[in-house]
Order: C-alpha cells, then structure tokens, then sequence
C-alpha cells in the first residue's frame, strides 16, 4: 500500500494548483492538481505535503 497527501491551498477566493507536464507516461499529465506527495518513513502528513 502507498499512502500520499493531497492538499488544496486557498487564499482570497483563489486556489493554488500544479499542472502535470513533464512525466511522459503520468496517469496525471495535462491535469490541474493539489500539493501533495507520497509519504517517507518517518514522515507526518504536514511534512509530506
């Protein structure tokens, strides 16, 4: 099993996003996502993030 966050920032009615662009093969790629990552041994959501 892998565990990641997903973390959507907002500010003033404004979100901050990251479009996927680089991986060539990324189930994600041309899709506007939320900060996140997967997780480390040792590491707490926040850190993850």
């Amino acid at each position: 099993m892998i565990l990641s966050t997903l973390c959507y920032i907002e500010k003033d009615n404004k979100y901050l996003m990251l479009h996927r662009t680089k991986k060539k093969n990324d189930i994600n790629k041309d899709k506007w996502l939320g900060i996140g990552g997967k997780f480390e041994e040792g590491e707490s959501p926040e850190e993850c993030i």
